[in-house]
Parts: C-alpha cells; sequence; structure tokens
C-alpha cells in the first residue's frame, strides 16, 4: 500500500513537472526566438561592435529565477516522501530549506522583470544556458550535502552528472527512499531541460549545428516557428507520456510502483543511474526488454514522435533517414557483438545476441545500463560500443554524443567532396530525406566536429594528469562529454568516480555542461567575457 502511494504521487508529480517546465519556460524563451526571429531585419542594421557591448540580463534574470521556482517546487515531492516514509528530520530539511531558497530567491529574481519585454540576445542566450545548468547543479548537490550524504565536491559532481544525465557517480552506499527519488527526478528533469533548452534557446545560438535543418525539413515542422509555445507544451506532454507509458510497463514487469517510477524516469532521460536491488544483471527477460525499449524509443527524434502523433502517421518515422541510419546501426553493431562473443565462446549464441544487442543499444542511447561488467569484453566490443556512445541518438533525443544527423551530413559531405575531384566541373548536393543541405548547415556542423575533438582531447590530457593512462583518459572524457557514464569502464576505469581526484572530477563537472551546451555557447559566453575585460580596459 506504501509503495502505490509513492507510486501515484511521482506519476502526479511528473505530470505537473512538465505543465511547470512548459508554462514557465516556454511560455517566455520560445517567444524570445520568435521576437529575434521577426525583428531579424530591423536588428540588422545595428552594428555587430553595439550589439556586442550591450547585455539585457532583465529577461535572463527573470528566466533563471522561473527555473528556481520550479526547483522548489520539485524539492516538495522528496520532502513529501520523507515526510511520508517516517524519515530522519535532517533529510526532511535537506528538501525544506533548499526549497524555500529556491522559491524565494526564484520570486526576488522573476517578479521585478516580469513586465519586461521578452528580448533575448545570441550571447544572454548563451549565458542563459551556461547558468542554467550551472544552477541546477547548485541546487541539485543541497540535499546531498545538508543531509549528510556526500561531501559539497562529491556532491558538486552527482548533481551535474544527474542534471546533464550522464549518469556518472560518487554514491557507494544505498540511499534512502526520498534521495532516491530526488536522484531520479533531477535526471528526468535535465532530460526535460535539454528537450526545452533544444528547441528555444540552442537554435537561436548556434542554430542547432543541424538542428534547424532537422526542424524544418527531416521532421517538417517550418511552422512550429510561430506557434513555438503550443508546440514546446506539446514535446513537454509527449515527453512525459512517454515516460507514464513506460512506468506501467516496468510495473507490469514486477517492479514496485516506486522502482518503476524511477526506472522510468532514469531511462527516458537516457541518464542510466539508478541504485536498486532490483538488478538487469538478475536475469529478468521481461525487465531487460523493456528497458531495452525504452532507451530505443529515447534514441529517436522527439520531434519526430510529435509530428508523427499529431498527423496520425506512423509511416512518417520510417521515411526519415536518421531513423533508419540508427535502426540499421543498432542491427549492424548488434550482429557484429554478438558474432564476436559468439565466436570467442565467452556466451551460448542466444546470450551472445542478447548482452550484444542490449549493451549496442545502451551505448547508442547513451543511457549506459550494463547487464554485466564489460571489462573483459573483447577488444573489438568495446571499441564498438566507444563508438556508438561518441555518436549518441538522433538530433531531436534527450541524448548525448555528437548525434547521427551530423555524422549522416559529414559522411555526405565527404563523398561528394571525393566526386568533386573526380569530377570538377560536376555540381553536387547534399541531400537528406530528399532535402539540400546548404553549405552553411554543412560549415557549422564541420565546426562543431572540430570543436568537439578539441575539447575531448584537451580534456583527456588535463585528466591524464591526475596519473589516469591514456586510455583511461579518454574512457572518462568520452563519458563525460557523450554523456555515457559506461565509457569510462571499457578500459580498466574505475566504475566509482568518487576514487578520482578532487581536481579532476572539477575538470569531469566542467566537461559535463560542455556536452550539453554543445561546446558553441559555452565558447560564445568566454568571448563575450573577453570583449567585456577588454573594452574596459
Amino acid at each position: 500500500m506504501r509503495s502505490m502511494v509513492v507510486g501515484c504521487i511521482g506519476c502526479m508529480f511528473i505530470e505537473w513537472m512538465s505543465r511547470a517546465a512548459a508554462s514557465f519556460l516556454l511560455g517566455k524563451s520560445l517567444s524570445v526566438w520568435k521576437n529575434t526571429a521577426e525583428n531579424s531585419s530591423i536588428d540588422s542594421n545595428i552594428s555587430h561592435e553595439k550589439a556586442g557591448k550591450i547585455m539585457d540580463f532583465h529577461l535572463l534574470l527573470f528566466l533563471l529565477g522561473r527555473m528556481m521556482l520550479l526547483m522548489g517546487g520539485a524539492l516538495c515531492i522528496p520532502l513529501g516522501i520523507s515526510l511520508y516514509e517516517a524519515e530522519p528530520d535532517s533529510l526532511a530539511l535537506a528538501f525544506a530549506l533548499p526549497s524555500a531558497a529556491a522559491v524565494l530567491i526564484g520570486g526576488l529574481l522573476s517578479l521585478p522583470h516580469r513586465e519586461r519585454k521578452p528580448r533575448l540576445g545570441v550571447r544572454e542566450g548563451a549565458l542563459f544556458m551556461m547558468l542554467s545548468w550551472c544552477l541546477l547543479g547548485l541546487i541539485g548537490l543541497l540535499p546531498y550535502v545538508l543531509s549528510g550524504q556526500l561531501s559539497w565536491l562529491n556532491a558538486m559532481f552527482e548533481s551535474i552528472a544527474d542534471f546533464t544525465t550522464t549518469g556518472a557517480s560518487t554514491i557507494q552506499a544505498d540511499l534512502p527512499p526520498s534521495l532516491l527519488l530526488w536522484r531520479s527526478l533531477t535526471q528526468w528533469i535535465g532530460g526535460l531541460n535539454a528537450m526545452v533548452l533544444l528547441m528555444t534557446v540552442i537554435p537561436q545560438v548556434n542554430g542547432g549545428f543541424g538542428l534547424g535543418f532537422a526542424l524544418e525539413h527531416s521532421v517538417s515542422l517550418s511552422p512550429m516557428l510561430s506557434r513555438m509555445r503550443r508546440t514546446g507544451l506539446s514535446i513537454a506532454w509527449l515527453y512525459t507520456f512517454i515516460t507514464l507509458f513506460f512506468i506501467l510497463l516496468y510495473w507490469l514487469c514486477g517492479l514496485s510502483p516506486f522502482d518503476a517510477i524511477n526506472w522510468a524516469m532514469v531511462t527516458i532521460s537516457t541518464s542510466g543511474s539508478y541504485t536498486t536491488s532490483q538488478s538487469l544483471a538478475a536475469g529478468s527477460y521481461s525487465l531487460e526488454f523493456v528497458s531495452l525499449l525504452c532507451m530505443l524509443v529515447a534514441c529517436g527524434n522527439f520531434f519526430l514522435y510529435w509530428c508523427a502523433f499529431r498527423r496520425r502517421d506512423w509511416h512518417i518515422l520510417w521515411d526519415n533517414a536518421e531513423i533508419r541510419v540508427l535502426l540499421g546501426l543498432v542491427l549492424l553493431f548488434g550482429l557484429l557483438s554478438a558474432l564476436q562473443l559468439w565466436r570467442l565462446e565467452l556466451y551460448s549464441f542466444p546470450d551472445s545476441l542478447r548482452y550484444g544487442f542490449f549493451h549496442v543499444v545502451s551505448f547508442a542511447s547513451t543511457t549506459g545500463f550494463e547487464e554485466l561488467s564489460l571489462e573483459n569484453w573483447p577488444d573489438f566490443n568495446k571499441y564498438l560500443l566507444f563508438l556508438l556512445g561518441i555518436t549518441g541518438g538522433c538530433i531531436g533525443s534527450p541524448t548525448g554524443g555528437f548525434k547521427l544527423l551530423r555524422m549522416m551530413i559529414l559522411c555526405k559531405a565527404a563523398t561528394s567532396a571525393i566526386r568533386q575531384t573526380l569530377h570538377p566541373r560536376m555540381i553536387s548536393h547534399i541531400t537528406v530525406d530528399g532535402a539540400t543541405v546548404s553549405h552553411n548547415v554543412v560549415s557549422n556542423i564541420l565546426s562543431f566536429f572540430y570543436l568537439y575533438l578539441m575539447i575531448f582531447f584537451l580534456f583527456v590530457l588535463l585528466i591524464s594528469l591526475s596519473g589516469t593512462s591514456i586510455l583511461e583518459a579518454m574512457g572518462i572524457a568520452a563519458a563525460c562529454l557523450s554523456g555515457v557514464s559506461s565509457a569510462a569502464t571499457l578500459y580498466g576505469s574505475t566504475a566509482s568516480f568518487i576514487y578520482l581526484p578532487a581536481l579532476t572530477k572539477v575538470f569531469c563537472c566542467v566537461l559535463m555542461i560542455l556536452g550539453k551546451m554543445e561546446i558553441f555557447a559555452f565558447l560564445l559566453v568566454v568571448q563575450s567575457g573577453v570583449r567585456g575585460l577588454r573594452d574596459r580596459w
């Protein structure tokens, strides 16, 4: 009976959270993108130098205040669970105090600026992206610290890893139900926040490096630009509906309502970090199948799901080239991985297929679920999983990584360059789903690819300063940048990040935020800061 009550409370929260996030954040920030697009012709007459010196913080503070109000409400849910489970008063205070502080500060930030005309520039948008993830990480660490479960540094690492859906953890002991639910909630909220930023701030700041092309052509959602708020609400409801659907499936697999809610939230958000006595390694085939299905759904383009649902035309999913490539890669890599495991006689043929496909989907979705230890797997299988984790899922999904559509466009661009070298007079066009990809989009994606590699190898170097080997440092860097924590275990790194040196944990936190900011926004913030200091001095 107690687990049923907890389960009902959790489902009610998920529904409330999606509605609140959409109405609080999307209502303002979506109109920001619309207003900016409508006034782009007017702004083109303003010099870039003048625009670079002016930064309006009113809307920025308003959005951050609204986010704090949302988090203050979210903290009330584990607070209620703590009171219901009669946990120690210290645990209840660990949620009550941050909740009250978040509501108070959020109100102070948002109320004075609520009448401000929404107008967010590129630099303000980039700064909002960075501050939003930092703010979420700061609020999320407080319950761990105030309850005495983790130190400040480990709590910061845990909170940022959860909100960025990386899944890396510094927790070793079992958590009480309230903290366990809070940990899953932060991962689910992080996935929702990524979807909100995906359709609001990211396209404005950097064009999404292929996201705008996916919205306009691959998903045929060009009317979204004039109805951004309504579309944002639809995506939030879709994200919630899919979560509720998999909560039901997990419950039918035999999990308690409390565990079903936690499993569904950490799976659909592609975080994959949940501590429970019910493990995938326990041999529950139904639980394993539902987890695999949920991860595969999380790999897909949520904008495409919404479009198919609205039109009642599910053929749209198969007609999308990125979805077909995703399924083809899962099938190919799953078969290759299974055949290698079977050839080396590590498992029987059915178990080789089972483990091979499950871990291929797990890494492709950047969820990072592990049925067994991967440290002793063949190097061939490890490399396949590493490539999948770096690439990630579809561009409209909450997964991490470089994203499939960008990789497809780069491959087509390379093929086109080879053909033009052989036939200099030939005019070639890069097309995806029958739509022509502009040279500007290709150039932006190529720039992002170089930035992605540069950041990756830079942090491999920084992490290796702690004394870890290059392979281990590459695994940790890939885990933080792509959001798949299990990549750190592929090459001998410890399964728990708690043993990393303090400075390395700080590097990992920065890298996790960079991965969610898509790097370019962070560079804009740095450039704006350097320009401001230069102009002052």
